[in-house]
């Protein structure tokens, strides 16, 4: 990581607006899409939408996005808000044990020494 940290600052390669302009207008697209949705109640566009569309490996991830939202909808229509509520802390309970599975298995490759997953491959 040291590596490509020092790559990268003693790099003679010219300095290029477009990462920076496609950063700065995402920045600008989620902030508008989150204050329309706190200004506008029935505004259906979610900012974490936008953000988890747009981001990297998404290709990878779209039906578990959608099987979420096919389950949350499904609760809500047939369940209603206390059947949503009730399954909320199991629902959530995956999300965490699965940021937690990733940290460890992260960790335990950097402590033994082998390359684990990153945005750069």
């Amino acid at each position: 990581m040291m590596d490509d940290a020092r790559a990268l600052l003693t790099s003679s390669e010219r300095w290029r607006p477009g990462p920076a302009v496609g950063i700065g207008s995402g920045f600008l697209v989620t902030s508008v899409l989150a204050l329309l949705r706190a200004r506008l109640p029935a505004f259906p566009l979610h900012y974490i939408g936008f953000t988890i569309a747009a981001g990297y490996g998404m290709h990878h991830m779209w039906f578990s996005v959608f099987l979420v939202w096919a389950i949350k909808a499904s609760l809500l229509r047939w369940g209603g808000l206390r059947a949503y509520r009730r399954a909320f802390p199991f629902f959530a309970a995956l999300v965490i044990g699965e940021a937690l599975m990733q940290a460890a298995w992260a960790g335990i490759n950097a402590g033994i020494g082998t390359k684990f997953y990153t945005c750069t491959e």
